[in-house]
């Protein structure tokens, strides 16, 4: 079986999920995870699909069919990646809002050679000052040279408002 990555994007409406399911199990794959949004009216999304190596050609002429309804999906080759022999970990940071933070926290975690794998932000109203707040929340996995004390240390050094909770597996 291959693994593909399916990225999506559309106006949002209703059955864009049921129209690319649909043409996934009619090529004979198989759904195996995605991550699914609307934002400003865009439905955005990505899933990681199997595929028996036959019908990929057909499921990617299918796949560009929906161009025609206004759905947009890219199909890339999926990797097998290694079992990683690091710890895993789930940060949640909340600071004010300010342009360029992602870009700080980024740049924060790239110095530190921890890459991302799953990153969600939003901003919220805090409740006592009516100022923006910045969340984000990701699972990493944090290199055998890097402890997670370091890596609390390091983020905290951002900015003086900026919180860190992060849960070790």
């Amino acid at each position: 079986m291959n693994e593909l990555i399916l990225s999506l994007l559309a106006d949002d409406r209703p059955g864009i999920v049921k129209q690319v399911a649909a043409i996934v199990h009619a090529n004979g794959g198989n759904w195996m995870e995605s991550r699914m949004t609307q934002m400003a009216g865009k439905f955005a999304g990505i899933a990681r699909i199997t595929c028996e190596t036959a019908s990929i050609e057909a499921l990617i002429a299918a796949m560009d069919s929906l161009k025609a309804e206004g759905i947009r999906v890219t199909v890339d080759q999926g990797q097998e990646l290694e079992a990683p022999t690091r710890t895993y970990v789930a940060v949640q940071i909340t600071a004010n809002d300010r342009p360029g933070i992602v870009k700080e926290v980024a740049d924060c975690l790239a110095a530190l050679q921890i890459n991302l794998e799953d990153l969600q932000t939003d901003c919220s109203t805090a409740a006592m000052s009516s100022g923006p707040m910045f969340h984000a929340s990701f699972l990493t996995v944090i290199p055998e040279h890097v402890t997670v004390d370091e890596v609390i240390a390091a983020l905290e050094d951002l900015s003086d408002d900026l919180m860190v909770d992060i849960d070790a597996d």
